[in-house]
């Protein structure tokens, strides 16, 4: 469900400070807030959002407004258990 206009863009306090004083420096940000909205005045930086394991970079573009931070930033690797089947094990041994 998507979040009501008037309420507006939400994004947490400390955060926003945080990017509001280190867009001007031209530094990074770390940040575990991945439930922040992207607004207009992240356009253009890099951040780097935890996802459980460690830091991935999320360079903002002007498309990913309105979009949370963790929405670019995966927390599971996928494709492990498809590799693992016996089927694509036999398959893989007799191409080589």
């Amino acid at each position: 469900m998507t979040r009501s206009q008037k309420k507006g863009i939400y994004v947490s306090k400390l955060f926003k400070r945080k990017y509001l004083d280190i867009h001007a420096t031209g530094k990074f940000i770390l940040t575990h807030k991945r439930d922040s909205q992207i607004t207009e005045d992240m356009i253009g930086m890099d951040i780097f959002v935890y996802n459980g394991q460690g830091y991935q970079v999320v360079h903002i573009l002007e498309q990913m407004v309105g979009y949370k931070l963790g929405s670019f930033v995966f927390t599971t690797k996928m494709g492990n258990s498809i590799h693992n089947t016996k089927k694509n094990k036999k398959k893989y041994k007799n191409k080589k």
